[in-house]
């Protein structure tokens, strides 16, 4: 624990760090919503965050966020493994996951690994529509150099945010 906050930064391998990724990725698709009138409130902007997992989804409840989004590169002790996965928890959480990781895989050339109900800590404690990202394998080289490119990270928060706006349609639709 630091005096800022917890450090977590994640996988590192090949001289890249996920947080450093994953924080470029996660301003990118900041901006991209904002330019479609959503308001987006990040949970941390560096490597040390001050707020344990829960105190992030108890955030995003105390603001009234109508969706919760966590990224991530995954790892693997193993340079083989690839692709894209989204998770998810609460069944009304599936359609969005199902849709980002159809349109992540689809726009990205990214290996499509599926959706998984799983129970991380920000799926299980969030109150409202949530799921993780797990953008590709920084343990593999290939992903690794991809990932590296601000080009990637910047047509990836793109392609995140027609998701989003597509998903959020499609609720409004049902809802009426």
């Amino acid at each position: 624990m630091l005096a800022e906050g917890i450090l977590d930064t994640g996988a590192t391998r090949f001289g890249l760090r996920e947080a450093d990724l994953v924080m470029d990725l996660a301003e990118r698709l900041r901006r991209a919503l904002e330019q479609r009138g959503w308001v987006a409130i990040p949970t941390r902007d560096s490597a040390a965050t001050p707020l344990t997992l829960a105190q992030r989804t108890a955030l995003a409840q105390q603001v009234g966020a109508d969706v919760f989004v966590s990224l991530h590169l995954n790892s693997s002790p193993s340079p083989s493994p690839q692709g894209v996965s989204v998770f998810y928890w609460h069944p009304e959480s599936e359609p969005l996951a199902a849709l980002l990781q159809r349109r992540l895989s689809q726009r990205l050339r990214l290996r499509d690994r599926g959706i998984e109900r799983a129970t991380f800590t920000v799926l299980v404690t969030a109150t409202m529509p949530s799921v993780l990202v797990e953008l590709g394998f920084l343990s593999n080289p290939k992903e690794a150099q991809r990932l590296s490119d601000p080009a990637f990270r910047a047509q990836a928060a793109e392609v995140m945010a027609e998701a989003l706006g597509e998903w959020w349609a499609k609720r409004g639709e049902e809802r009426r």
